[in-house]
Formats: structure tokens, C-alpha cells, sequence
């Protein structure tokens, strides 16, 4: 006779895949020796660090489109919905950069590039922030509607700023 669901049930915890700060000791390594990096190594590292300090899936940096802006900075613009010039090339070779700079560090290789995202919302959660915090900084689809709603990136200075404190 089959248990009943509720009996059956455990409770999930957050477990860090891999300890993202290695990860970005890795970047800042690499990030030393900029001139001799190669153009793939490149696009990892950089993809790597978005997807860290950002809100943003590998599924949203692949359909986003890169501005430069004065003072050296760059502007990142999103869009929601598929677009459909894109060529399935592209994000192969960005999902094998990030690859190439997980394998660096030596990330097992049943991981996705996905847990790169993962890992920051663990350490996230491990250095205290609250639930509202990680919704707004993961953008949750199981978060509440409204913080989704009033949405501010501002706001998510304090996350990143513990992400960056590694050494």
C-alpha cells in the first residue's frame, strides 16, 4: 500500500553546489591578466560575473543586447520575450565559455551553468538577507507579486555588495 503524500514529504534545504567564493577568486585572477585572455575565456569570465552581481538567468543574458556608455561604463537591455533572429550558435558558445571557466575551477561537470545563479542566492542567504531581499534580487517566479512589481535594481546593492566580500 502506497504512503500518503503528506507522510512522504521532506524538507528541502539550500545547499551550496560549490563555494562561489573560488569562483570569483578565479574571475579576479583572470581579470589580472586581461591581455592574454583568449576571446572565449573572455565571454565566460564576463558572462560568469554577470550572472553573479546581476539579476539576470543565462536565458536573459543570451537575448540581451550590450550598450557602451560614456566613462567606460556599459548598459545591459533585457527583453522579455524570445527573439526569434537570434542563432542557437550563440548561446552554444556562450553556455561552453561559461563551461570553459567552471571547469577552471574545477565544478564538477553535472552542473549547470544555471548554478552559477544558484550559488549566489545561496550565499546570499547565507549572509543574512531577507526573504524579501532574495526575492528581489532573484527575481522569483514563487515571490511575492508585488515586490516583482515595484521591482528596483537599486535596491540590491546591500546583496551584492556581500557577494564582492570573498577574501
Amino acid at each position: 500500500m502506497k504512503k500518503s503524500q503528506t507522510t512522504m514529504r521532506n524538507d528541502r534545504k539550500e545547499e551550496p553546489l560549490y563555494e562561489l567564493d573560488i569562483l570569483l577568486r578565479h574571475l579576479q585572477e583572470k581579470n589580472r591578466i586581461n591581455s592574454s585572455l583568449s576571446e572565449q575565456e573572455l565571454l565566460g569570465c564576463t558572462i560568469t560575473s554577470i550572472m553573479v552581481f546581476s539579476t539576470l538567468r543565462f536565458k536573459d543574458i543570451c537575448r540581451a543586447i550590450v550598450i557602451k556608455q560614456m566613462k567606460g561604463a556599459w548598459t545591459i537591455q533585457t527583453s522579455k520575450f524570445k527573439e526569434s533572429k537570434r542563432k542557437e550558435e550563440a548561446y552554444e558558445q556562450m553556455s561552453k565559455a561559461v563551461l570553459m571557466v567552471m571547469k577552471a575551477v574545477y565544478i564538477n561537470k553535472r552542473e549547470t551553468v544555471t548554478s552559477i545563479w544558484k550559488a549566489a542566492i545561496t550565499k546570499g542567504i547565507d549572509q543574512g538577507a531577507t526573504q524579501q531581499e532574495i526575492v528581489r534580487f532573484s527575481m522569483h517566479t514563487d515571490g511575492s507579486t508585488i515586490v516583482q512589481g515595484h521591482y528596483d535594481t537599486n535596491l540590491n546593492d546591500k546583496i551584492r555588495e556581500g557577494l564582492s566580500n570573498f577574501e
